[in-house]
């Protein structure tokens, strides 16, 4: 019997290493693959409630660019039993599943779970969520061409988020910043771009202080040199651009098929072609069959249209560049754009509405303040008149009692003198009577 109670003591042990360290590791030291092998272990062992390993397969397929993976795990999770405790996984694993479909160009979905998630923000005055609304509402925007309405949203979305010390937070930030940056980039705004970068790289500095892992460390800075390698090439500064290059190369993330990618803009801009279509064959092969939709694989396939067009293929350029085209077309015959702008509609009104009674409550809040302050201003007042009247009857009735002192004074000082004169004249007889009576 005792050896079997040792035995229990030691799997729950087991058990309790597991969910501890899966805790810890999912955001610290584990790849996204390594992450997936750990979350399976663990679901053999039994060691962890299902919809929690399959937050963190959600996370891990998301990192990797598997996106159907990701929202089908995300399904998973959203539609189990989480306790409140765990309320910060369903909402995490409601945005991932958003940005998953949105990588799918699935804008339909992506709005109708954004409208859902206003009211959940709402009600649970989350913050973080709102701001998350925001942006993937901006980057729907970016897909309609509507640019200035895209900016103004992500722009809110960060000024929401900068303002927070939790390091998870400042993580989707410079995610969003990057974001950002490619659009002003890819407008032209390239002074803009550079001011979001360089904000991006005081976040993205400021996470070392924070206990953040070397690998999402190294994730944050490779997303960050690509960017900066095609941006300094962009603005004639070459030799910059070539040392963000290096620095990009010398990051783990580049090594990935889905990181090596991200320096294409510049090996483009740059003239060297072979890499951007090793990279983009790489990429190809290793990205699901389902996740050939994505935004990024449509990115991947563009740019090897340009790679072979620099390199005099035009055969393969044009096919290539075909295929595009019928991505581009299947997207825009699935997207219902007159749904999309009525949905906006409805989150602009929603937005609108709860921004005019979170004013009707601070008028609310501020009119019981001043039914409060008013009293006590002029109780306050009252009692500043009267210490100021009493103060004033104290210092009349202190000058009175210091007229009375002198005038006392001044009275015993003449009766005095008046004593001694007396004396002094009798004395003055007495000494005459006193010689005569000799005499």
């Amino acid at each position: 019997m005792r050896i079997l109670i040792v035995l229990l003591l030691i799997i729950i042990n087991i058990f309790r290493t597991y969910s501890s360290d899966i805790k810890k590791l999912v955001y610290i030291n584990l790849s996204p693959e390594e992450l997936i092998i750990k979350s399976d272990s663990i679901e053999k062992a039994g060691g962890m409630e299902l919809y929690r390993i399959n937050y963190y397969r959600t996370f891990a397929h998301f990192s990797m660019t598997k996106y159907t993976k990701s929202a089908a795990y995300a399904d998973s999770v959203l539609n189990s039993n989480i306790p409140k405790e765990d309320s910060v996984i369903y909402f995490n694993t409601y945005i991932i599943k958003a940005e998953s479909l949105l990588k799918l160009n699935r804008l339909t979905e992506v709005a109708c779970m954004l409208k859902q998630a206003m009211s959940m923000s709402k009600i649970s005055n989350r913050k973080d969520l709102e701001a998350n609304v925001l942006f993937l509402q901006g980057a729907i925007l970016r897909k309609m061409n509507s640019e200035s309405q895209s900016y103004t949203l992500i722009n809110e979305a960060v000024d929401i988020l900068k303002s927070s010390k939790d390091y998870n937070v400042k993580l989707r930030l410079s995610k969003i910043l990057g974001y950002l940056s490619t659009n002003y980039m890819n407008d032209g705004l390239n002074d803009e771009a550079v001011k979001v970068l360089e904000y991006r790289k005081q976040i993205i500095d400021s996470l070392r202080d924070t206990g953040v892992s070397p690998r999402l460390l190294d994730l944050q800075y490779g997303y960050y040199y690509a960017k900066m390698a095609y941006l300094s090439f962009l603005m004639d500064r070459r030799v910059v651009a070539k040392e963000y290059y290096e620095r990009f190369m010398n990051t783990s993330f580049s090594k990935t098929p889905n990181g090596a990618v991200e320096i294409n803009r510049y090996l483009l801009a740059i003239g060297k072609f072979d890499e951007v279509i090793a990279n983009n064959n790489r990429f190809f092969l290793y990205t699901d069959t389902e996740d050939a939709v994505s935004s990024l694989y449509q990115r991947s396939i563009l740019e090897s249209a340009k790679a072979y067009d620099g390199l005099k293929d035009y055969e393969w350029a044009y096919y290539t560049l075909e295929k595009y085209n019928r991505m581009i077309l299947d997207d825009l015959k699935e997207s219902d754009k007159q749904l999309l702008f009525e949905l906006f509609k409805e989150m602009e009104y929603m937005h609108f509405r709860t921004d005019w009674e979170d004013t009707e409550n601070n008028i609310a809040s501020k009119s019981i303040v001043l039914l409060i302050t008013i009293p006590l201003f002029f109780i306050m007042l009252a009692l500043i008149i009267y210490l100021y009247i009493d103060r004033k009857n104290i210092r009349r009735r202190n000058k009175q009692i210091m007229k009375l002192i002198v005038e006392r004074q001044d009275a015993e000082n003449k009766k005095s003198v008046g004593s001694t004169e007396q004396s002094s004249v009798l004395n003055r007889t007495e000494i005459n009577l006193q010689s005569r009576l000799i005499s």
